[in-house]
């Protein structure tokens, strides 16, 4: 989904009734794909290293496919318990 959806007044409206404790702010465009997007990273990094470092056991998996332009896109993740 682009993030240019945050500004679409409809997107708008139904975020508003779906989260009302959030008015009046809904973020930019910019800020939702720079510092809240940056954040969040940081975020749910550090979580998942947590995780991963306190694991027993972990298991690597890769998966890969191609993209409409026929791009190679592989993605590595770490399962742990």
């Amino acid at each position: 989904m682009s993030f240019n959806i945050i500004e679409n007044p409809e997107w708008q409206t139904a975020f508003r009734n779906l989260r009302p404790g959030f008015e009046p702010f809904i973020p930019s465009r910019k800020q939702l794909s720079e510092s809240l997007l940056n954040n969040e990273y940081v975020r749910i990094k550090e979580q998942i290293d947590a995780q991963i470092a306190k694991a027993k056991f972990y298991s690597p998996m890769t998966d890969g496919w191609s993209n409409i332009y026929r791009d190679a896109v592989i993605n590595y993740m770490v399962c742990v318990p």
